[in-house]
């Protein structure tokens, strides 16, 4: 039994993560190590600006969920891959919360056409795993293994498996097109998940860069059509593409410009972020209770889906 997902590397170790794969090594649990892969400034920057920091009250009982996907897409259509990871972390700041119970609800097998099924889902093993499977419920086998106070803690994990491109959130079509006068490219978004809002929408395309020695200068796009704002970026050689809100009311749009020079490879790889408070699986917190089921207990949550790497290839 364990939490580590060997298909998908999601870069760097968050701190629940560190906390928890701590618990089940002191469980007897063997954990294989996680390889971490370095990110550059650029995406790091991408990154909290596609997430931005939480400002939910905090109560003493805090319930964080949060889905992270990866998606690889063919530039002549056709998903390459794509998984999305869950986690549910329960932090705990007053000790006599300390063996509380979390009612959830999970509805993420619809069983619809489109809708994937989770592959993996595991719960803490301090936790009742009976109690899970008929109740949806979070509960600690014994409260003589109380969560720890003043640490986050994930108490629940899992892992879907995206079969076609049709079940993305968001679905890109890029078009570069040689001419003699050098290219035009056209890029359409399309939410296919209109139930979601996606927020700080950010599509990065490359450029061809500039060859000194060919005399050949910066390219400089020459933007016809753009839905939201667009910022030509020469330092890197790439034009930002960006969206405060894609919803129901703007399911679809272009950014169309054109360039002197280049070829279609040179567009490529297309970079998308998003970030929404609501979760791709229906899985949510209910109620917080105490052990014995007598009483409720106020809580707080806090929920995020983003898209941590999302490539047109």
């Amino acid at each position: 039994f364990s939490f580590h997902f060997k298909a998908l590397k999601l870069g760097a170790k968050t701190k629940d993560e560190d906390v928890f794969l701590q618990q089940l090594r002191q469980e007897g649990q063997a954990i294989a190590p996680v390889e971490r892969t370095p990110r550059d400034a650029a995406g790091v920057s991408a990154m909290a600006a596609a997430a931005p920091v939480s400002n939910v009250k905090r109560e003493a009982v805090h319930v964080r969920t949060e889905e992270k996907m990866v998606a690889t897409v063919s530039r002549d259509g056709g998903l390459q891959g794509a998984e999305i990871l869950g986690v549910v972390s329960l932090s705990v700041s007053a000790p006599e919360y300390n063996t509380v119970a979390i009612q959830m609800h999970n509805k993420a097998s619809s069983g619809a056409q489109l809708q994937p099924t989770i592959h993996v889902l595991q719960v803490h093993p301090n936790l009742d795993k009976k109690e899970w499977q008929n109740s949806s419920m979070l509960k600690l086998k014994s409260a003589g293994k109380p969560f720890p106070v003043n640490n986050d803690v994930g108490v629940l994990k899992w892992k879907m498996v995206l079969t076609e491109e049709e079940q993305l959130p968001i679905a890109l079509n890029c078009w570069p097109q040689e001419s003699a006068d050098g290219c035009q490219v056209n890029i359409e978004y399309t939410l296919q998940r209109e139930d979601l809002s996606l927020e700080n929408v950010v599509i990065t395309i490359p450029l061809p860069r500039a060859h000194y020695f060919f005399y050949r200068p910066a390219t400089v796009p020459v933007v016809s059509e753009c839905e939201g704002s667009y910022d030509y970026q020469k330092a890197r050689n790439q034009i930002v593409w960006t969206m405060p809100v894609i919803d129901s009311t703007n399911s679809s749009g272009t950014l169309e410009f054109t360039v002197p020079n280049g070829h279609s490879d040179h567009f490529f790889p297309v970079q998308v972020r998003f970030y929404t408070e609501k979760l791709y699986c229906d899985i949510g917190v209910d109620a917080v209770q105490s052990m014995d089921g007598n009483s409720a207990i106020p809580f707080s949550t806090e929920t995020r889906f983003i898209s941590e790497k999302y490539e047109v290839v």
